[in-house]
């Protein structure tokens, strides 16, 4: 019996691999801490930028792919969006979220959801998981998992949202 839920689990994660999310509209208001303990919420710096939101864990090999391109795309766009990660690993393995940071040089804010609280209320079901919100909290973009062929669907939503900023610069 426990063989065949486990197979059922595992059809259920890479079926909800696949593919967009889009139960939600508007993004749930959260308060996080980085991992120096400075505390951030997201109303607070809605109407700043547009936010990618991104949540990862150091056990996911395309989780830390996908941050090496927000970092780069980040680069890019001389700082126009803001790009939140949400870190999803336990505190144990906090230090090898630092790591993964420092390792591939990552300059955008970096939060920890210590009891999957935002995780859930984001009704996220697989890692990693990407929200785009404009500068009102609309989701206007989300995808669960991680292909190169996204970089190029993430840089044309963002794009969209940030082309009035481009043009005045």
């Amino acid at each position: 019996m426990s063989r065949y839920l486990f197979l059922l689990i595992g059809i259920f994660m890479v079926t909800a691999a696949s593919g967009e999310t889009d139960s939600l509209k508007k993004a749930p208001d959260f308060v996080l801490r980085d991992f120096d303990g400075v505390r951030w919420e997201l109303k607070e710096n809605l109407e700043k930028y547009p936010i990618i939101i991104n949540f990862w864990a150091t056990y996911c090999k395309p989780c830390k792919e996908e941050l090496v391109a927000f970092q780069k795309l980040y680069e890019k766009y001389e700082k126009k969006f803001e790009v939140v990660a949400i870190c999803e690993d336990t505190r144990k393995n906090l230090f090898k979220a630092k790591k993964v940071v420092l390792d591939k040089k990552l300059k955008f804010r970096m939060l920890w959801d210590k009891n999957c609280k935002v995780m859930r209320e984001f009704q996220i079901s697989v890692l990693p998981t990407t929200f785009i919100l404009d500068k009102n909290g609309n989701i206007v973009y989300s995808q669960k998992g991680y292909k190169k062929e996204y970089d190029k669907i993430i840089e044309e939503k963002i794009l969209e949202l940030i082309k009035e900023d481009l043009e005045t610069n």
